[in-house]
């Protein structure tokens, strides 16, 4: 079977026969760049209605889950202490993605984490892009459209195939979700991996060596901003004194290889930016 999809792998086949591979990790923080890595892994491979196989293991990060993660996907060090390391199941995970096209949701955040796990464990990640629903969503959508997972599940009335922010059932809602977008913009069935990659606005690309230190959003904080939610961000100043912010948040941008955050902090009573990458820990207030 691995020869056959390896040789199928061509962006000029039909998406109905191309085979895709959904995947989905869990974190024990907002960014690799700050030495969070991947508590949870699941990639379901597929090609149109077939599932090929699935793969979805727990993982022990060798570091403490923050509380702001095991808020959101209910995982604890306890659970994880027992859980393979990356390493040991990187081939398996490297193998399942080549497989395929890769597709997250939020890509850019996946890849950031899968990059170093594979590289730290000898395992170069695959040559081509990957594809994002989240990337889908907000070009094929209204403005205004809250486009987090879960606000998605529920703008197509997808039931949930397992517990939400977990590994395996945020990959198989990933699969759902990318076929009611496709639905959504009338793309005829001879569509092309090539063409759902223009549609989005091109390839997420796997960080390389270089730029592995370029911050992506999570899912669940980009659908904060995108919904204009509260959020208490545990943050640490530029003197290193350590707040609670309560912030609505409003908007998101990059400059410099940061990611910043625009919101109004109920702590200063003004519109403030906070840096990504000195945002401690946050829970939805």
């Amino acid at each position: 079977m691995r020869q056959e999809l390896e040789t199928n792998r061509d962006l000029s086949l039909p998406l109905t026969e191309a085979p895709l591979a959904f995947v989905d990790v869990e974190t024990t923080g907002l960014t690799a760049a700050l030495g969070d890595r991947i508590c949870e892994v699941a990639v379901v491979l597929v090609r149109g209605d077939r599932e090929l196989f699935r793969f979805a293991t727990l993982v022990n990060p060798l570091r403490p889950i923050s509380p702001g993660a095991a808020a959101v996907n209910g995982l604890c060090d306890a659970l994880l202490q027992d859980a393979p390391l990356f390493a040991e199941v990187a081939g398996e995970v490297r193998q399942a993605l080549s497989l395929g096209l890769p597709v997250a949701h939020n890509a850019p955040f996946d890849l950031s984490f899968l990059a170093p796990e594979l590289a730290a464990a000898g395992q170069e990640p695959p040559a081509a892009g990957a594809g994002d629903t989240l990337a889908l969503a907000r070009r094929l959508l209204p403005p205004g459209q809250r486009c987090g997972l879960p606000a998605l599940a529920g703008f197509f009335r997808l039931s949930s195939p397992g517990e939400a922010h977990r590994a395996l059932a945020d990959a198989l809602m990933t699969r759902a979700l990318f076929w009611r977008l496709l639905g959504k913009a009338r793309l005829g069935r001879r569509t092309t991996l090539a063409d759902l990659l223009e549609l989005q606005g091109g390839p997420a690309p796997w960080p390389t060596a270089g730029d592995r230190s370029r911050l992506s959003l999570p899912p669940e904080l980009a659908g904060a901003v995108d919904a204009g939610r509260r959020v208490l961000l545990v943050y640490l100043s530029a003197s290193g004194r350590r707040t609670s912010r309560l912030v609505e948040l409003s908007s998101a941008y990059a400059s410099g290889g940061t990611v910043y955050l625009v919101g109004f902090c109920h702590l200063r009573q003004e519109q403030r930016t906070f840096r990504v990458d000195r945002i401690l820990d946050w829970t939805p207030a």
